[in-house]
């Protein structure tokens, strides 16, 4: 009941923001963010790492056992209500969000999280450290050959100089021989979205994939059901993934380059550039005037 209270709560004050306050301060710039079931918002950024309530922005640090240290990504693991953070050099800690234990779950360095069924891996630079994770500790697996250099990951996708892979369980497969020195890619539960060498390409779960030209290199993508939302110069463009046909050319409204892409869990969208947010509602409701007035009765008459 309280959990049930405190998310309602939480979204009715990201709804307000939504509605009166287009561009919000968030604490520092952000690497990553996620929610927890409890409607909590976590950030990740170069102060350190943040819970959100709708109101506050608390140090993590000051919550649980963990380093005020510059935060490079935070993941929810919900299977497990946990949170999984990765500090860089100083490795990847577990909060258990049910008991808020902290625990170091490896000190090699982690600067992004990859999560598919129980593996986890970690990138570090061009590097990727790949584990089996049963909730307890990380047992070390090996997904890819060590010579390989690592471009970009996103959940059960790895960008590589030799091509594009998909883990399936305890192997990777490669989906896409032709390597790309630039990437960037999103994932959701039908497939991958990536931008690869002036290319965007979609690669559905059947292993069949399309792709149009796409010069400029965004800054953000976020593949969310059959579509995408991708930054461009500054923009972020909604596209449909059957056609790459416009539905939107500017979803956004902060003035500097959207840096990244989140929809919480309300089904609200975030789009947040350097140190600001515009959290956009999931459904506007119009609202006619409750009576008439005279400047309605004028404007009909006329």
């Amino acid at each position: 009941m309280e959990h049930t209270l405190l998310k309602s709560i939480f979204y009715l004050t990201l709804l307000f923001i939504a509605y009166f306050s287009p561009a919000t301060e968030l604490a520092g710039y952000s690497f990553g963010i996620t929610q927890d079931k409890s409607g909590f918002i976590y950030q990740a950024s170069q102060k350190g790492g943040f819970r959100l309530d709708g109101e506050n922005y608390v140090p993590l640090s000051d919550l649980f056992e963990v380093p005020n240290n510059w935060l490079e990504d935070v993941r929810y693991l919900e299977k497990n209500n946990e949170l999984l953070l990765a500090y860089g050099d100083l490795g990847l800690y577990k909060i258990d969000l049910n008991n808020n234990q902290t625990s170091l779950l490896t000190n090699s360095g982690c600067w992004r999280i990859g999560i598919i069924e129980n593996v986890i891996y970690c990138l570090r630079g061009h590097k990727l450290n790949s584990y089996e994770y049963e909730g307890k500790k990380l047992e070390p697996m090996k997904l890819l050959p060590d010579d390989l250099k690592v471009h970009s990951i996103a959940d059960g996708y790895i960008d590589t100089d030799v091509g594009l892979f998909m883990v399936d369980g305890n192997t990777a497969k490669l989906i896409d021989k032709t390597p790309a020195m630039y990437t960037k890619i999103s994932n959701n539960e039908y497939g991958l979205v990536a931008w690869r060498d002036q290319a965007l390409y979609y690669y559905d779960s059947f292993g069949k994939s399309k792709s149009i030209p796409w010069p400029t290199m965004p800054k953000s993508i976020y593949a969310l059901g059959n579509t995408v939302f991708i930054e461009k110069n500054g923009a972020v463009v909604h596209l449909n993934l059957m056609d790459f046909s416009v539905i939107n050319e500017k979803v956004n409204v902060v003035n500097s380059p959207i840096r990244r892409i989140f929809k919480d869990d309300a089904e609200n969208m975030w789009f947040i550039s350097s140190n600001n947010v515009q959290i956009k509602p999931a459904a506007i409701t119009q609202i006619s005037l409750p009576i008439s007035s005279d400047y309605n009765i004028k404007v009909l008459s006329e």
